[in-house]
């Protein structure tokens, strides 16, 4: 949970933003002066501040720089009821994130820290993306050290032991060797860790007469790779942990087979060496003969060594094309993202148009008839001020008296009386109605990058229910039955966007009549949304295929066949499911599932 520190001498505006910001669903600490401030800070981790501009003992501006020593990433909003231009100027120069005045303004006050914990969030997501950048670069960089490495290792115990040192190092893992026996085809253990189980074995076997490598799960994290050169298999390499450990992911498999392929180039070359050295203990009785094979083996390591340079260019350029290639992937996928919730509004602009225009015709229609009950009650007033100025100068009043008397008849006093608090709460309602559809409108059109906040799944539903209302309203009857749910991590627009397409859906599914019913629970570790209709259906063989992109059921020109898939999408990212229950001619049913702890999107 984020947690905001408030620093202020006025007891009562600290408790005032405390409970303010409590209610927001943040922890809150408060301080009363400068020093108390920069202790907590020292001390405590916290994602902003909350500063008074005067305070007993120090200035607020003076106070930002200290704070930045100590935080430099911490963002301060300053407050003041002393406010100007030039303050305002000078608190940003010295590195305010924002500043806002006294009174305080719930609304600017909850945008203001909203904003500022959205800014440290962010901070913090790019510090992680950095540590795990520079992380893989250091696990690259060791595969390059490697390479070479083996490539100038040419003692084959050397080769082996540094083999077992480096991969040990880089998994935390057990590592086990096997070479085949020049004669014949046993595997025969050479420099293993640690007791081997007939499991890793069986393994060792199965992926020396396939070769084929394998990456083994949780319960036996594991992974086995053959080391070939020229097509043809000498050994296999092994690597494991302990039941229950971390399973290896798919990026160290790749790193791992990377490896292998050195390894296996090394170790032949670390065998040709160890034959070339026996070769030149007997060269003075058989100097003819062996002269020829040590050309023959030197060509080889020549060769050997050349193969092995050349797997690690590609292992390099694959590793970059790779990179490149997630970051246009996920680039596009966020250009969709964002068209799809553009076509959506377009699918229901001219019914939120319309939702608009019903209250705006009727406050219009009331403001008409309140002109017409003021401009007779103007009359009346009139006729009363003359009466009283008879009155005021001894004249005779019966005149006045009867002229007042048919000006109250006309005027009908007690209907007004009744019918004009009816108009303005009319008015009232309407004006609420306009004002919810266009803030819903706003939240749901806001583009925000993924703005991961702690929000409540059931606002996001009621939003795109506003905006989706006329859609459903002249043949749906919509029954809701959402319960009370926690906050959940998520950007809470996307989730708008979810329930959109699925209202869409379901209003489009039904041809004349019928229900939609929207449920919402809390369950132990997640929360899960249903939307369900009573339209037509989806048939068996096409339920597999609706969440795939660009399919649709739809004419030509009415769907880009994009709704569900990114639909799909947007839920997975916030670390969701989304499922399909539908039997034609009964209806459909879709579930969201949402987790009420995640990490960020990424």
């Amino acid at each position: 949970m984020d947690k905001v520190l408030v620093v202020d001498d006025d007891r009562l505006l600290r408790n005032m933003a405390e409970d303010l910001l409590v209610r927001n669903g943040l922890a809150v600490q408060t301080a009363k002066c400068g020093e108390e401030c920069l202790q907590v800070i020292a001390s405590q981790e916290f994602s902003t501040v909350l500063l008074d501009l005067i305070l007993p003992d120090h200035n607020g501006l003076d106070l930002l720089p200290r704070i930045h020593q100590l935080r430099p990433d911490l963002p301060v909003v300053i407050m003041t009821a002393y406010a100007s231009l030039d303050s305002a100027v000078e608190a940003i120069k010295k590195g305010a994130y924002d500043y806002i005045t006294k009174p305080l303004d719930p609304v600017l006050l909850s945008n203001s820290i909203d904003k500022a914990l959205a800014s440290y969030g962010l901070i913090r997501s790019n510090r992680e993306l950095i540590r795990r950048l520079e992380e893989r670069v250091q696990r690259l960089d060791l595969v390059n050290q490697v390479g070479m490495a083996v490539t100038a290792t040419l003692q084959f115990d050397d080769l082996i032991a540094l083999a077992r040192e480096t991969l040990g190092q880089l998994f935390h893992c057990r590592v086990q060797l096997w070479l085949r026996q020049e004669q014949g085809r046993k595997l025969l253990l050479y420099g293993g860790q640690g007791s081997e189980t007939r499991a890793v074995v069986q393994l060792a076997r199965q992926v020396m007469e396939d070769g084929t490598p394998l990456c083994l799960d949780r319960e036996f994290p594991a992974m086995v790779a053959p080391l070939v050169v020229g097509n043809r298999p000498i050994g296999v390499m092994g690597v494991s942990r302990e039941p229950g450990q971390r399973a290896f992911d798919p990026e160290d498999f790749e790193i791992y087979k990377a490896l292998v392929s050195f390894l296996a180039i090394a170790t032949e070359n670390a065998r040709l060496t160890r034959d070339l050295r026996k070769s030149k203990e007997i060269v003075e009785e058989y100097s003819v003969t062996l002269e020829a094979k040590v050309r023959e083996r030197t060509l080889e390591l020549e060769q050997r060594h050349s193969e092995l340079q050349a797997a690690h260019s590609r292992l390099v350029q694959t590793t970059a094309n790779l990179e490149q290639s997630n970051r246009q992937l996920r680039e596009t996928r966020d250009r969709l993202i964002s068209q799809e919730k553009m076509a959506s509004l377009g699918v229901v602009a001219a019914g939120v148009a319309h939702e608009i225009n019903n209250p705006i015709g009727f406050i219009n229609s009331n403001l008409e008839t309140l002109g017409d009950y003021f401009t007779d009650l103007n009359r009346y007033l009139r006729v009363s001020h003359d009466t009283l100025a008879v009155f005021a100068a001894g004249r005779d009043p019966q005149a006045q008296l009867a002229e007042l008397r048919r000006a109250l008849e006309d005027l009908d006093l007690d209907f007004l009386l009744d019918d004009i608090p009816k108009l303005v709460g009319e008015s009232r309602q309407g004006i609420a109605r306009v004002s919810k559809i266009v803030l819903d409108l706003k939240v749901f059109s806001r583009q925000d990058n993924w703005e991961m906040v702690s929000a409540d799944v059931n606002k996001a539903l009621e939003s795109a229910l506003t905006i989706a209302w006329n859609q459903l309203k002249y043949k749906t009857e919509v029954k809701k039955e959402l319960a009370e749910l926690p906050p959940v991590l998520c950007a809470p627009n996307r989730l708008s966007q979810v329930f959109l397409n699925l209202l869409v859906n379901a209003a489009q599914a039904i041809e004349t009549k019928g229900v939609v019913r929207l449920r919402s629970r809390a369950l132990k570790d997640k929360v899960r949304v249903i939307v369900a209709d009573t339209g037509c259906g989806i048939p068996a063989q096409l339920r597999k295929r609706i969440l795939d992109p660009f399919f649709t059921t739809k004419r030509p020109g009415e769907g880009t066949g994009l709704g569900l898939s990114l639909t799909y999408e947007i839920v997975q990212r916030h670390g969701g499911r989304l499922r399909v229950r539908s039997l034609p001619g009964k209806g459909t049913c879709m579930v969201v599932e949402l987790p009420l702890q995640r990490a960020a999107a990424g």
